[in-house]
């Protein structure tokens, strides 16, 4: 068994190393981006992969049913709004994109403060448990997974989008060093 002290301190960590990581990623998103398919796959996977054992963990409440399903599509929908205002450009460096910045960090937000405010309220349970059980103590609420699912459905989409245009782009020819392929659908 933890001390409380000891979590308390374990949690404030966990807490600045998301804070650290939000405003590194914040930083690196706002802007052009270069377009890394193998990057994007990957991280689609991952995201698949624990959006399914979020979904086994807290499949038996039917609040969070309707929070995940609820979640996704408030993410979806934010993703084809921001997918709709990204732009991408080929050039001779590459194909780049520019999303909608403001979507992205707000979806990104609400899934760290919501996280964060979740291991804070259920501290010491989530302390003493482990694996699965941890896991439903983070997860289980409803409020939380239905923040993990905007986020997850939010990027899914925003990343296969992203790769889908890309696709399409490359059948279209390059008759000068920069060619917008935004538009495309």
């Amino acid at each position: 068994m933890m001390p409380a002290n000891n979590f308390a301190w374990m949690t404030l960590l966990i807490v600045l190393l998301l804070v650290l990581r939000t405003f590194l990623r914040v930083r690196r998103s706002i802007g052009r981006q270069p377009l890394r398919p193998v990057r994007m796959v990957v991280r689609m996977a991952i995201l698949l992969l624990v959006a399914i054992t979020v979904l086994a963990v807290g499949w038996r409440h039917l609040e969070t049913q309707g929070a995940a399903l609820l979640g996704a599509a408030i993410g979806v929908g934010l993703a084809l709004y921001g997918l709709r205002h990204t732009t991408m450009e080929r050039t001779a460096a590459g194909v780049f994109y520019t999303g909608h910045p403001y979507i992205g960090l707000a979806v990104t937000l609400l899934l760290i403060v919501r996280v964060g405010y979740r291991l804070l309220q259920a501290g010491p349970a989530t302390a003493q448990a482990s694996g699965g059980a941890a896991l439903a103590a983070t997860f289980g609420n409803p409020l939380t997974a239905g923040a993990f699912f905007v986020a997850a459905a939010y990027y899914l989409v925003t990343y296969g989008g992203l790769l889908r245009r890309r696709q399409i782009g490359k059948s279209t020819r390059l008759n000068s060093s920069h060619t917008d392929i935004s538009r495309m659908p």
